[in-house]
């Protein structure tokens, strides 16, 4: 049943955390979603959610994708399980990137149908998957996100981290996606609503398909994707990865520089570029972003 749209966002001071608030409370209030409970500060993983996964199966572009980026959300559980059943191959990132960007989802050889749904779920996220290290060769054909809030014209809130964001940007900047590549976002119809352009970002992550438990909705979004890493914005992240940023830094910006450029590379440092003073520039390799001194 559409559920009446109750939440309106226009006020000219409204911020995302009023509206993540607003989508939380009215969860929580109407029992709207399953667990887990409650869903503040969550992807909420909403009453409905697996007829809402499905209907991805009857989109071209996930016919056609060989290779799927799914975020772990429990939400997101019965597009991970699709995924499997048709052989394609899973992407999940790891949650915050603490040990790395990607794992893959490999169910033992011959596995039954009780297996493959365990791999779709975050136990076997642990326990059937294999880390994707930095210097592999990934082409992803689709992106599928979780949404705390989403309007029809592909406007996107997530619960506030970031790193949705920022694993999109990594993906642009390991060639790993292009121009091309489909985002889609799972949501329950109450959390479809009007988000002021003016909320959104250059790092913010835009989405082509919106599937809920009664609708698909093409957004015909014109706005950019994220083209890059912003990393001055990087270090603001609430859990912020360090490490793995620190190899991704060396691995896809400062390697690439110094070859290109030999001993006149220009001096890029990883503290100097998180500190906030560094410009981000398009180099000439397609599709890289690095930085550099002022």
């Amino acid at each position: 049943m559409q559920i009446e749209q109750t939440i309106v966002c226009k006020s000219f001071c409204v911020t995302k955390w009023d509206i993540r608030q607003k989508i939380w409370d009215y969860m929580e209030k109407n029992n709207l979603a399953n667990f887990p409970r409650p869903v503040h500060h969550r992807i909420p993983n909403f009453k409905g959610a697996y007829d809402a996964c499905n209907k991805i199966k009857n989109l071209d572009c996930y016919i056609k994708a060989r290779e799927v980026k799914v975020d772990p959300d429990k939400p997101l559980e019965g597009v991970r399980l699709a995924a499997l059943q048709a052989r394609k191959t899973l992407l999940v990132p790891t949650p915050r990137l603490r040990k790395g960007l990607f794992n893959k989802i490999v169910p033992p050889p011959g596995a039954a149908k009780e297996i493959i749904r365990v791999c779709s779920t975050a136990q076997g996220v642990k326990d059937f998957s294999v880390p994707v290290q930095l210097d592999a060769k990934v082409h992803i054909d689709l992106v599928v996100v979780g949404s705390v809030a989403v309007s029809k014209n592909g406007w996107r809130i997530g619960k506030g981290e970031g790193f949705a964001d920022l694993e999109y940007a990594m993906m642009v900047s390991m060639g790993s996606i292009d121009e091309n590549t489909v985002v889609v976002t799972t949501v329950h119809d109450c959390q479809l609503l009007d988000i002021p352009e003016e909320l959104m970002d250059n790092h913010d992550l835009i989405v082509d398909y919106i599937l809920t438990p009664t609708q698909v909705i093409t957004t015909g979004c014109k706005r950019s994707k994220p083209q890059g890493i912003i990393w001055s914005k990087v270090c603001k992240l609430h859990s912020f990865p360090t490490q793995f940023l620190f190899l991704f830094f060396c691995q896809y910006i400062f390697l690439p520089i110094q070859k290109d450029y030999g001993p006149s590379a220009p001096c890029t440092s990883f503290s100097y570029v998180l500190s906030g003073r560094a410009t981000v520039l398009q180099h000439q390799r397609p599709g890289l972003r690095c930085c550099k001194y002022l």
